[in-house]
């Protein structure tokens, strides 16, 4: 666990952190985001001790940061920089075997492990291990780099925009590899990044920072659903939440208080309700609002009008759970089977429905706009 205590770094007296109070945890993809100059990178350069504190406290599982030895940093952070950082008077072999030189590491163990990371980021040791950094891709220095920062196997890397500067598909290649890597090793990996769809796509929390202080540290979900303040607002973008339907659920998009009836109530009463509702079908409720089922008028029609309308439930009906995600209901739901989805809680109470036209609202862009429980979804559900 990574812990800052009250951190406060400046530049000749000029602030650029100010009070950071911040854990990270073990294994965790930590992501800092912000604005150019916001501090993200001191906050990152600091685990590494190349920044020293002005006040408060850094430590790396209950050691001071301050204490830690040259010999032993490599063992514990291992750091990857834009473009990789490679010396370029070194062979890749060399960069590789640098920090496990440092560590102290054996020459047996350092030219095993050099094609153990070779092959882990995807280049064959035969090829690449003896050639210059001037004689790699863009994407292969960064490759190295981050075989470089693994090769000491510490428990924590640190990555200073390390995408930044390659091309897009390279580097949604390097984003894949490293999400992998991170999920393979359980590294703690602490990011820095000024691109929100890569804070997305890659982070378990993302930290935002402005101007040296901490205004937002959550999960990115929360953060898209929630932002703290109007900088955060403005660096997420208007839009960003809806053009990454895994984080939108169902309990997110539903209406509120669909047209149902409680168990118990006969047929022509169900009848009375749907026409005076304009709709052909009802969700059925017990009396603690637990989803028993559905009835449509067609089933109905016909029938003793004295009979309990749970007679007629059909199962010809697709439910969802309020966490399930718009990118799951997309793809599972058959619009043919049911004009009414109902959105349920795990225990089964019915929370609220969608609808074929609200799905295709919100792919649009196009949503209900907040207004008050009873005037949101334009129908109300009877409590007698």
């Amino acid at each position: 666990m990574i812990v800052f205590d009250k951190v406060r770094i400046a530049y000749k007296d000029r602030p650029v952190l100010n009070d950071v109070t911040l854990k990270i945890e073990d294994g965790e993809f930590f992501v800092l985001i912000g604005s150019s100059g916001c501090g993200k990178t001191t906050l990152l350069k600091s685990i590494n001790k190349l920044l020293p504190l002005k006040s408060g406290s850094l430590s790396i599982n209950g050691i001071p940061v301050k204490d830690v030895t040259v010999q032993d940093l490599p063992k514990m952070v291992g750091y990857v920089v834009q473009s990789g950082g490679l010396f370029p008077h070194m062979t890749v072999e060399e960069n590789i075997a640098l920090t496990m030189q440092i560590a102290r590491m054996s020459k047996g163990e350092i030219q095993e492990r050099v094609d153990q990371m070779l092959r882990m980021v995807n280049l064959d040791p035969d090829i690449y291990r003896n050639q210059y950094p001037s004689q790699l891709s863009g994407g292969q220095q960064q490759r190295v780099g981050i075989a470089r920062a693994f090769a000491a196997d510490p428990p924590i890397v640190l990555m200073d925009e390390p995408f930044s500067a390659l091309d897009p598909v390279t580097r949604s290649e390097l984003q894949n590899e490293i999400h992998y890597l991170h999920a393979k090793d359980k590294k703690t990996v602490v990011f820095v990044t000024h691109d929100m769809d890569e804070a997305i796509k890659l982070a378990d929390r993302i930290c935002m920072i402005q101007n040296g202080r901490i205004v937002q540290c959550d999960t990115p979900e929360n953060i898209l659903k929630h932002p703290a303040n109007q900088y955060v607002m403005e660096f997420i973008g208007a839009n960003r939440l809806w053009a990454n339907p895994n984080y939108i659920r169902a309990a997110d998009i539903m209406r509120l208080h669909p047209i149902c009836i409680v168990e118990g109530r006969t047929v022509i009463q169900a009848m009375q309700i749907m026409r005076h509702n304009g709709v052909d079908s009802l969700l059925v409720v017990d009396k603690k609002h637990m989803l028993l089922g559905l009835v449509r008028l067609e089933d109905l029609i016909g029938k003793q009008g004295s009979d309990v309308v749970e007679t007629y439930l059909t199962d010809d009906y697709i439910a969802v759970e309020g966490e399930t995600s718009l990118k799951e209901i997309i793809s599972t739901i058959d619009y043919g089977v049911s004009g009414v989805i109902p959105v349920i809680s795990h225990s089964g109470v019915l929370l609220g429905y969608l609808t074929k036209s609200s799905l295709l609202a919100t792919m649009s862009k196009q949503f209900v706009p907040e207004r008050s429980e009873g005037e949101r979804s334009g129908v109300i559900c009877p409590t007698n």
